[in-house]
């Protein structure tokens, strides 16, 4: 008889963002399960999965980031009622996924990062022009401040439904390419 979890090849299913469900979510094999209960312990760990899903949030030009003089950051990011909703929609998408999977692992139930969030996203936003609806050209470059730039995701001017690293990497090269050619 084979050993079914050690054969087993390990899943890394996407179910991208669509019109009606504009999140994305990932299914991959024991990414971060957390500690076992008790019952769990014996549980071979790659018979595991975990569900991730990246909630897009709606730009809102009131939510921000302060930095104290001691370098400690607060976050001032209220949720709309749209975005509860949404957060809501996934849930039941979670739950409807373990149910069709098996279950949940002990202790593994859905649960929201404390802040919400993951990446701050578009907190320098990108603008065609200096009229006060962006920090930076679509390069990267501050409006009004010589030789600085900014790059990544943080200049993003709507949201985004799944992991930004790509799309946070693409940006960096068009703004160091943009910085160099300068």
């Amino acid at each position: 008889m084979r050993d079914v979890a050690k054969d087993d090849a390990p899943p890394r299913l996407r179910i991208p963002p669509t019109a009606d469900a504009p999140w994305q979510t990932m299914v991959p094999r024991d990414f971060n399960p957390g500690a076992a209960a008790s019952p769990e312990r014996g549980l071979a760990e790659l018979r595991l999965v975990e569900v991730q899903v990246f909630c897009p949030l709606d730009p809102d030009p009131a939510r921000g980031m302060r930095i104290s003089n001691d370098g400690s950051l607060a976050f001032d990011v209220p949720l709309s009622a749209a975005e509860h909703a949404r957060m809501g929609a996934i849930e039941d998408d979670v739950r409807a996924l373990a149910a069709a999977l098996g279950r949940f692992r002990a202790g593994c139930e859905p649960a929201w990062l404390e802040l919400g969030f993951a990446h701050l996203m578009g907190t320098c936003r990108a603008a065609a022009r200096d009229d006060g609806t962006g920090v930076a050209d679509p390069h990267g470059r501050v409006f009004g401040v010589e030789a600085l730039y900014v790059a990544g995701v943080a200049l993003l001017v709507t949201r985004l439904g799944c992991n930004p690293t790509l799309t946070a990497a693409a940006w960096a090269v068009h703004t160091a390419d943009a910085a160099a050619a300068r």
